[in-house]
């Protein structure tokens, strides 16, 4: 009894600190990412209706992308989606949403300006397996339209498929 009480506590501290690993592997990517003064930064208008307003910033070098950042301007607020690659394939994904709000009298006269914007929804995406949908999932508020906006693979397989045609181009 002692000896399977045993086993099933190491395993358990097994899996535990490979999903840690997993993370921490992944987050290091992030960071030598961010930090790397060598990748080139192109901008790029995508507007395709007049209420929505897309750019997309692609860090890369030549044709090889490592971070993608979309960031669309809506009549409410805004949607920022970044993508981290690795070898092509997205290793994180962080989904903001974030609403326009009108400020009191006393910000204005700070802030100089009376619409600011306010955080609502965060997703942020840890991805092992790409192909095979494999991630670990955080989430914090709630997005405002009916689905989950960070759980839709298609949307990010589009930002990935127009982000290389923009720099091929």
């Amino acid at each position: 009894m002692k000896k399977t009480f045993v086993i099933i506590l190491t395993l358990i501290g097994i899996v535990t600190f490979g999903q840690e690993n997993k993370l921490d592997r992944i987050e290091n990517e992030v960071n030598l990412i961010n930090s790397d003064s060598t990748l080139i930064e192109s901008k790029f208008e995508v507007t395709n209706d007049s209420s929505i307003y897309i750019v997309i910033a692609i860090w890369h070098i030549k044709n090889k992308i490592y971070k993608i950042e979309k960031n669309s301007t809506l009549n409410y607020g805004e949607i920022k989606s970044t993508l981290y690659l690795s070898d092509g394939v997205p290793i994180k994904i962080i989904e903001t949403e974030s609403e326009n709000y009108f400020l009191p009298d006393s910000l204005v006269q700070i802030k100089g300006y009376d619409v600011d914007i306010m955080e609502n929804y965060k997703g942020i995406s840890y991805i092992y397996n790409w192909k095979k949908n494999k991630r670990e999932l955080i989430q914090t508020g709630q997005p405002t339209g009916n689905s989950d906006i960070s759980i839709e693979w298609s949307k990010y397989i589009e930002i990935l498929r127009k982000s290389i045609k923009l720099i091929s181009e």
